[in-house]
């Protein structure tokens, strides 16, 4: 299986091509999570402020800014802010991990592993859905992909180049979520060279220009947000984005919810690990760019498996290793006379791939459309009322003010009675339920969007004041 077929790796690169960026802008922001990144680079774009990230106005340091300031440079390019301009940083990074895939697979093992993991790490469930959505995981993959390759290269060749490169995309990886991205990364190389007693991973920890090169690119913008806003200002995100995630008791996950995750995005393949386990294990002992990859994989999914807060999409960076793996075991059993099972995965994850892409390109639109159709008719219905300030009694999802192109603000029941009895035009919206306004004051219902994200939930809009005599109205 060292020669593969051109016509596979054009099927397959086509296939890909479509997957990653067919229709990626056609739908709009479809997650709490894209409307947060999406809100962030709008008010960026709006108030050309690219130092201080925020969210409906208020100051957003819960991530560093390195994802919204390349989305920024897509929407500036495009001239505005838009679902592709928002989506396309992660699209093109998943398309640089295929190609760190391919690379490494063909490098280390074959031509046949390198195409099976890369096609399948694209038909991946959590991997696909990543490259298409307006989040920073992506990104993030490919910084810490990039830095343990290249730390892969510097234990097989000494390279000072490789070694310089690993931390400056370390660096990256950290302006990207935070210091968190040091476990896919710096904690697997410090336990692979403890448990090795390998002599270069210590020079590798001692190279002070490598060090200097990361604190700058990782610390500057830290050092001037710390400048402006003083030290303290990290403390509650630490407290927030970090300590919380880890022992919070309220999101807690099951120890092992990392594993049924993994199985269930790679469709539970990895069983086949099981099969000639012993032989893939002496083989090890021959790769070492194999060994590798397992300590890049395995230490990270230890140590999240402890934190209380648990989502799939936190694992991402080591699926990569995970896929390249698989392919590797499956070359490996096909050297048994096992043919036929070889071109049969590989079959199969291109009948997957394919299906994943069908899915995207033509159902996702229509099967999700109740999670973010009020969000567009929202924004058209809205411009009717430009320049009526527009409130909340909570906080509402970041793609209403996304949408609405203005800050929604918070306020307090009195506050807004005191200015409803001043008859001040307002609109205010509510997310969860109706609200029943004092009767001093004089309100009316301006309009009800349903479904609003969840099939049976609805969007609510109020005016007070003059407001009420324009748009079509419920007395």
């Amino acid at each position: 299986m060292q020669r593969l077929p051109p016509l596979i790796v054009l099927v397959s690169t086509v296939i890909i091509s479509i997957l990653l960026f067919a229709a990626i802008g056609s739908i709009p922001l479809s997650s709490l999570n894209e409307g947060r990144r999406a809100l962030v680079v709008q008010e960026m774009f709006q108030h050309h402020a690219w130092l201080l990230p925020s969210i409906n106005g208020e100051l957003y340091l819960t991530k560093p800014p390195l994802f919204y300031w390349i989305a920024l440079a897509f929407s500036h390019l495009f001239g505005a802010v838009t679902e592709w301009s928002l989506r396309l940083p992660s699209a093109l990074a998943a398309a640089a991990v295929l190609w760190l895939t391919y690379f490494i697979g063909r490098k280390y093992f074959s031509t046949y592993v390198a195409i099976l993991a890369t096609v399948l790490l694209a038909a991946n469930l959590e991997f696909a859905l990543m490259a298409r959505r307006a989040e920073i995981e992506m990104l993030l993959t490919l910084f810490c992909m990039g830095a343990w390759v290249c730390f892969i290269q510097y234990i097989q060749t000494n390279s000072q180049r490789m070694l310089m490169l690993s931390y400056a995309l370390l660096a990256l990886a950290v302006m990207t979520k935070g210091p968190v991205a040091m476990l896919f990364v710096t904690v697997p190389a410090i336990i692979y060279g403890v448990v090795s007693r390998d002599k270069s991973v210590l020079q590798f920890f001692t190279h002070l220009r490598a060090w200097l090169i990361f604190i700058i690119l990782a610390g500057t913008w830290y050092l001037l947000v710390s400048w402006q806003l003083g030290f303290d200002i990290w403390a509650s995100v630490i407290q927030r984005d970090m300590l919380d995630k880890m022992q919070s008791e309220a999101n807690a996950k099951p120890f092992l919810s990392y594993l049924g995750w993994i199985l269930v995005d790679f469709y539970f393949l990895i069983t086949l690990m099981l099969w000639r386990g012993k032989n893939f294990i002496q083989q090890l002992k021959n790769n070492k760019p194999a060994l590798l990859l397992i300590w890049g994989a395995l230490i990270p999914f230890i140590v999240f498996s402890f934190f209380a807060n648990k989502h799939t999409k936190y694992l991402l960076p080591i699926y990569p290793w995970i896929a390249l793996l698989l392919a590797w075991h499956v070359s490996l059993i096909a050297q048994y006379g096992r043919q036929k099972f070889a071109q049969g995965m590989l079959t199969l994850v291109l009948v997957l791939a394919t299906t994943v892409m069908l899915f995207y390109l033509v159902f996702e639109k229509h099967y999700f459309q109740y999670r973010f159709s009020a969000f567009k008719d929202f924004a058209l219905w809205h411009q009717q009322f430009d320049g009526i300030e527009m409130v909340s009694l909570k906080a509402v999802d970041s793609r209403l003010v996304f949408y609405t192109g203005k800050p929604i603000a918070v306020v307090q029941m009195s506050e807004l009675i005191q200015r409803g009895q001043q008859k001040q035009s307002i609109l205010v919206v509510a997310e969860d339920s109706p609200i029943n306004f004092d009767k001093s004051i004089v309100s009316c219902t301006m309009q009800t969007f349903k479904p609003y994200i969840k099939k049976t939930k609805s969007l609510y809009v109020y005016g007070l004041g003059k407001v009420c005599e324009q748009g079509d109205k419920e007395q």
